[in-house]
């Protein structure tokens, strides 16, 4: 009898230890992408980051969001991430996506300083 109620037990714990953290598994809920208000010169590029994050703001890492430029003749990006500007002043918006999430920064374009007399 007292071996029965051991190799229950053990089971239970066996049981218990396989479920993990009890917190299921991790669904994407939103893209965050740094910087959030980038700035880039005229002709220049700059990096930006898309971290895949669940409803409780945790990160991702097996995720990684693809970059889109909306207007390719002002700023160029690559899927990684980085973004070159080609064309003339102004802003345009830059979005990440992966597996339907999408987010979004407004680029700005500034005039690149070359020399001060």
């Amino acid at each position: 009898m007292r071996l029965r109620r051991l190799s229950a037990g053990l089971l239970l714990l066996v049981a218990l230890l396989s479920c993990g953290d009890g917190t299921g598994p991790r669904v994407p809920a939103d893209i965050v992408i740094t910087p959030n208000h980038p700035v880039v010169p005229q002709g220049l590029t700059l990096k930006l980051t898309g971290t895949v994050v669940d409803a409780s703001g945790r990160a991702i890492g097996s995720l990684n969001p693809g970059f889109t430029s909306a207007d390719t003749t002002v700023a160029r990006v690559t899927a990684a991430g980085l973004v070159t500007s080609v064309g003339p002043l102004g802003t345009v918006r830059i979005t990440a996506e992966t597996g339907g999430i999408t987010n979004f920064v407004d680029l700005t374009i500034e005039q690149r300083i070359v020399g001060v007399r």
